[in-house]
């Protein structure tokens, strides 16, 4: 189903704001971030119930779901900043356990407990 009014990207609510910067438009655009927020959270869900057991139209009904999130410009925006942000984790060097993050353990630089001395004094 076509909508009316396309929706809005990041830039062009941006662009409102900087066009209307009075406090209605704020509180307007404080709640379309809410929104985009539910509907990021949604989306997860369906990302984790994806291998779960459901009946047939159940699984229908969540496919359906899924695509509509996915045309959603807010879905597509976060799906492309976690992509971004999972290419630079994986291109950063993280350190191998044990050598880096942990020195190595040296120890007390004496014997620990004292060797014991004997005591003079008593002759056999």
């Amino acid at each position: 189903m076509a909508s009316r009014y396309p929706a809005l990207f990041h830039r062009e609510l941006r662009a409102l704001w900087d066009a209307n910067p009075c406090p209605e438009v704020r509180r307007l655009l404080w709640e379309v971030s809410r929104l985009h927020g539910r509907l990021i959270e949604a989306y997860d869900l369906l990302d984790r119930m994806r291998g779960q057991p459901v009946d047939y139209t159940v699984g229908l009904g969540l496919n359906n779901l899924r695509v509509a999130l996915e045309a959603e410009p807010a879905i597509k925006r976060e799906l492309s900043i976690r992509t971004r942000q999972a290419a630079r984790l994986a291109a950063e060097r993280r350190p191998v356990l044990g050598t880096e993050m942990f020195p190595q353990f040296v120890g007390p630089p004496w014997p620990w407990p004292p060797p014991r001395t004997p005591r003079g004094g008593r002759r056999s």
